[in-house]
């Protein structure tokens, strides 16, 4: 649902009207946050002029101090940085200021020496000082020069985060012949009878392969599979092949084809009526900033 939020945003949708349909159909604030998230991403990079560049910074300042509220998460990470990186000279402080909020008050001396004992007391870092250390590799210069102490302690015992927690992805374009006999069988039998029918179809595929399939046939050919995006996803067997069959659609709308106003609704709805699915608060992996 992440990604497919994407998709109105490039079909040039004004911001107030995209993030109205987020507030309107998803009532769990932090899945809500993490959606309006991606709205803004899509137009991080010229959000400093045009008829939304007030709002857009207006609801990154919003944002910021509540989607850095959890461990870093690629969407996340990605719409952090974009705020770092475009950020004009007039809204530097609103947006530092948010984040910083964020991470809460760097320690002083005496605060680090309790969370230095906390820490050894209890076998984990103070909860205080993951914020700064999950988010250090997004965050800018004058966000992290007061929490500098803490990220060193932190590297020192546990390691550094990831240096970029955004995850990009390959446009490649795939071709049948490429992709072995299975989905070449479901690729003849979506051009002979629909992409719902091939839907169908995937239910009889092993479940591990299910992901893959789904986003390799989606984009082999995205123009035919976007048509009836409602009747694929009620045909496809689980939530989980529904989740996929739409992310495919958004990077299909985004990087191979133009999606028409129906269709790109049709998305969205069937978007918005997944259920959020569960996500853990793993420990980040060990790397060098």
């Amino acid at each position: 649902m992440l990604e497919v939020a994407a998709l109105d945003a490039a079909a040039g949708v004004p911001l107030t009207d995209r993030t109205r349909f987020t507030r309107a159909k998803i009532t769990h604030e932090p899945s809500r946050d993490r959606v309006s998230a991606v709205h803004l991403t899509r137009t991080a990079d010229a959000p400093t002029d045009g008829a939304d560049a007030p709002a857009w910074w207006d609801e990154a300042i919003r944002l910021l101090p509540r989607v850095m509220s959890d461990r870093v998460r690629p969407d996340l990470g990605t719409f952090v940085a974009a705020a770092t990186e475009y950020c004009p000279a007039h809204e530097r402080n609103r947006v530092h200021a948010a984040m910083s909020a964020a991470l809460g008050t760097a320690p002083d001396a005496e605060a680090l020496e309790r969370g230095r004992a906390e820490w050894d007391a209890f076998g984990r870092p103070p909860s205080a000082w993951l914020p700064a250390w999950d988010w250090s590799a997004v965050l800018p210069d004058p966000v992290l020069a007061p929490r500098r102490t803490v990220l060193a302690v932190m590297d020192e015992r546990v390691g550094r985060p990831a240096p970029d927690p955004r995850v990009p992805f390959d446009p490649t374009p795939l071709t049948p012949d490429a992709l072995g006999p299975q989905l070449r069988e479901l690729t003849d039998l979506a051009a002979t009878r629909g992409a719902p029918e091939c839907a169908r179809a995937v239910a009889a595929t092993p479940r591990d392969e299910r992901e893959r399939l789904i986003h390799r046939l989606v984009l082999t050919e995205p123009g035919p599979r976007a048509q009836e995006p409602a009747a694929v996803v009620d045909a496809l067997p689980d939530d989980t092949a529904r989740r996929a069959y739409l992310v495919a659609l958004a990077q299909a709308f985004t990087d191979h084809t133009t999606p028409t106003p129906d269709t790109l609704s049709a998305a969205l709805t069937a978007a918005a009526a997944l259920p959020t699915p569960a996500t853990g608060r793993g420990p980040a992996p060990p790397s060098t900033r």
